[in-house]
């Protein structure tokens, strides 16, 4: 399972969160919302470009985001 979340959560939205089969990369995408800027990742992905995971165990990943 890939948990995706956004902070702060009126910053903007993250897709790519669900259930993966063991081995699959996962991609998850920060998108913005008018007037704030995606700044970066906590959790196992780091920088500003997508996120791609290996899933070999459950992951969270969370998006920042700044006005």
């Amino acid at each position: 399972m890939l948990t995706v979340s956004a902070t702060p959560t009126d910053g903007g939205i993250v897709t790519g969160g669900g259930t993966y089969a063991q081995g699959v990369q996962a991609t998850a995408t920060a998108i913005p919302n008018a007037g704030w800027n995606f700044t970066g990742w906590y959790g196992p992905c780091s920088g500003t470009e997508s996120c791609v995971v290996t899933m070999d165990s459950s992951k969270t990943v969370t998006a920042s985001f700044a006005q």
